[in-house]
């Protein structure tokens, strides 16, 4: 009696738990996004791609807190937009027509509204994509998509 009654009262916790996270709304994504295939002028031009960023941010109901970005020699450039509800940052190799997005937001807004800007703006022809849907469960999809 005591086994089985401990049994019941498990399922019915973990039950209620299932329940209450998968009805839970989502709060927080990470995106990271591959682009190959780019424009390595775009790639390597740092006042283009903070306002590129800064655009992506908007797009996707974002505020912008603090941008900083840096032009490496020969090539390539690093920026980190801090926003409120977190960060958003790209790294570039013009020699190899690549970049790679970083984007953490906590909040509910969807990051693929600020991602979608950044496909047409760097003229790459593959992108790869990995969403993590955070909390309040983990769950990850993987996109692969070539342009």
């Amino acid at each position: 009696m005591k086994n089985s009654l401990i049994k019941c009262l498990f399922v019915t916790v973990i039950t209620f738990l299932t329940t209450s996270l998968s009805a839970a709304p989502q709060k927080s994504y990470h995106l990271l996004v591959e682009y190959n295939n780019c424009n390595p002028a775009k790639l390597n031009d740092l006042k283009y791609l903070e306002k590129t960023l800064t655009a992506s941010a908007n797009k996707g109901n974002f505020t912008v807190l603090k941008s900083v970005f840096h032009q490496f020699e020969p090539q390539g450039v690093t920026g980190i937009l801090l926003l409120s509800e977190s960060h958003m940052s790209i790294h570039t190799w013009p020699e190899d027509g690549y970049a790679a997005v970083d984007l953490f937001t906590c909040g509910g807004n969807s990051p693929e509204e600020a991602e979608s800007i950044l496909k047409e703006a760097l003229e790459c022809q593959l992108s790869e994509k990995i969403l993590m849907k955070r909390r309040p469960k983990i769950t990850i999809e993987y996109h692969t998509k070539s342009h």
